[in-house]
């Protein structure tokens, strides 16, 4: 996903000050920008970023995640963000009845065994415990969270609320194609986004987004195109959504359920998609058309 002002006759804020900083965050390029207030908000969205990747860092045993995978069943104290974090995680399960699943697969190669996928279910998030009252998150044993990317969707959006809230007139955060933007654009009609295939080596659509937030799933999978012979895969899913952390669980959804019912599923959820192929082929939703540009 790639922020930009598609010509010099585009910019709509005049002698506002726009601030930009780019990152590595969460194993993946970040893109803060700020418009108004001074540089130094964009300096504390950068580390705001940075706290956030420590503690959902999952591959980090000292990491609020890392705690929660190896607490062994037991109720694991966790900062407000974290619990958020986790009962946003659940939510999403339960709304797109496991199509988004936070589960990690079992840690065989650990010596621990039991705690499988039951992709029938969602039973198994009655087992998982998020008290925000008591600040703790609780596990089964043997189970581990694996996020899938709504990790960076939530960062974002709360990157993007404490600027606004710190005085900023407008801001986009982009973590790893998962965007959040809100407030004043520097681009006339919002920020513009230019919306990118996994197998194309150019963009191949372009969004305008006043406010709100963008997520993409795809398939790391495909190395190459589908012969002629092959009926084109499914291999990205981009929705367009209220915030980031939403649209990347459904994003991740619709990849898992396939065109059709990922069309369906899309609706309900009230997003708009465009769904990608491997012939190189992309199908908008028919809310997609109120954001394209």
């Amino acid at each position: 996903m790639t922020i930009q002002c598609a010509t010099k006759d585009d910019v709509e804020l005049t002698g506002v000050p726009l601030y930009e900083i780019r990152t590595e965050v969460m194993s993946a390029s970040a893109r803060i920008c700020v418009v108004g207030g001074d540089a130094g908000m964009a300096e504390d969205a950068r580390a705001r970023l940075l706290e956030l990747a420590r503690r959902w860092d999952g591959a980090a045993a000292d990491s609020e995640i890392g705690r929660i995978n190896t607490g062994s069943g037991a109720p694991v104290p966790a900062s407000p963000e974290t619990v958020l974090l986790v009962g946003l995680a659940l939510q999403a399960a339960r709304e797109t009845r496991g199509g988004y699943d936070p589960r990690a697969l079992p840690r065989v190669l650990d010596g621990v065994g039991g705690f499988g996928r039951d992709d029938s279910t969602t039973k198994w998030i009655e087992r998982f415990v998020v008290d925000p009252r008591s600040g703790t998150v609780g596990i089964p044993p043997c189970a581990a969270l694996d996020l899938g990317g709504i990790d960076r969707g939530l960062a974002a959006d709360l990157v993007v609320a404490d600027a606004l809230d710190a005085g900023a007139y407008g801001v986009c955060v982009d973590v790893g194609g998962h965007v959040r933007a809100a407030g004043a654009a520097p681009c006339r009609n919002g920020w513009v986004l230019a919306v990118e295939h996994p197998l194309a080596p150019l963009p191949v659509a372009s969004l305008r987004l006043r406010g709100g937030a963008v997520g993409t799933s795809a398939r790391t999978a495909y190395t190459g195109r589908a012969s002629a012979q092959e009926t084109p895969g499914l291999v990205a899913v981009t929705v367009v959504g209220a915030s980031a952390w939403h649209a990347k669980a459904i994003a991740r959804a619709a990849l898992r359920a396939g065109y059709r019912r990922g069309q369906a599923l899309v609706e309900s959820a009230g997003g708009a998609a465009l769904f990608c192929f491997t012939d190189g082929t992309c199908r908008p939703t028919t809310g997609w058309r109120a954001f394209a540009d």
